[in-house]
């Protein structure tokens, strides 16, 4: 198995996992936000799933140098998609996500911003437009800082000089209106490193 292969595998099934779905249940509680809080949890953690695995796609695709990647690199882009899209098929519910999927997928890449069009996106379809715009804005800082060890990650797997950064993603708690953000500590020990 590839590098690259693994590293797909290892945060497709990252997503799906309980420890991930109770970041998510943390992050929501700690946004204080009625609009999210009143959603039922299975809606909201399917959702969440559905952004981050447009963000793992997205990071990927960057990683192997973007648009460009399409025409120098097609076959190896296709094969890794085709591995990214094999692992979610893998997953509970997988029809019903590879759809969800597609939709944030529309969004992200409708817009220069395709981090805020999740955040847009996922405030219409979760909160129905209700979400508060600071809620949005840690929403879109959570994304973002999950997004760069995912291309860490994907850059290294690649053979790219990415760095040292671990983890895949970022935990937002909000303590007295401040956000403070910290690196997932566990998710390096279930990485056993």
């Amino acid at each position: 198995m590839s590098t690259m292969v693994g590293t797909i595998r290892e945060k497709v099934e990252y997503v799906y996992s309980p420890e991930r779905n109770g970041e998510w249940i943390i992050f929501r509680e700690s946004l204080q936000d009625r609009s999210l809080l009143d959603v039922p949890e299975d809606v909201y953690v399917m959702n969440m799933r559905a952004a981050y695995l447009e963000l793992i796609g997205g990071t990927m695709m960057h990683a192997l140098g973007g648009m460009a990647a399409l025409h120098n690199r097609a076959s190896e882009v296709m094969e890794n998609y085709q591995c990214f899209s094999s692992a979610i098929e893998q997953q509970e519910r997988a029809e019903q996500m590879v759809k969800l999927k597609d939709i944030y997928n529309k969004a992200f890449g409708s817009s220069r911003d395709g981090v805020r069009a999740l955040v847009q996106e996922f405030n219409r379809r979760v909160a129905g437009g209700k979400m508060s715009a600071r809620s949005q804005d840690v929403l879109h800082e959570h994304f973002m800082a999950a997004s760069l060890p995912m291309l860490n990650a994907f850059r290294q797997a690649d053979g790219g000089a990415g760095g040292t950064m671990r983890g895949t993603g970022c935990l937002l708690l909000l303590a007295g209106g401040l956000s403070i953000a910290f690196s997932s500590i566990y998710i390096m020990t279930q990485l056993g490193q």
